[in-house]
């Protein structure tokens, strides 16, 4: 199950996120397409064909990670709590 990601930015090159599974880690997507970058950083084109720098970071054992665009952060879920 992807994820879309709703940025101002990425209205035509759409980017999404593939949560980690058991075996595989989180996967960042543009227009359907598997970006690869270097140790949770990619870099991708917006709109205006400007290159944007996006991070990726994880969380011990929440499948969804810490997301953000040039240093924006952007919530893609409310993160698991370790209580309850």
């Amino acid at each position: 199950m992807d994820i879309p990601i709703n940025h101002p930015s990425f209205t035509r090159r759409h980017l999404s996120v593939r949560p980690a599974g058991l075996l595989k880690g989180v996967k960042l997507l543009q227009n359907n397409s598997e970006v690869i970058g270097k140790r949770g950083r990619f870099e991708v084109r917006d709109d205006a064909d400007k290159t944007r720098v996006v991070e990726l970071k994880g969380r011990f054992i929440d499948p969804l990670p810490s997301f953000s665009i040039d240093g924006e952060r952007i919530e893609l879920g409310r993160p698991l709590t370790w209580y309850k």
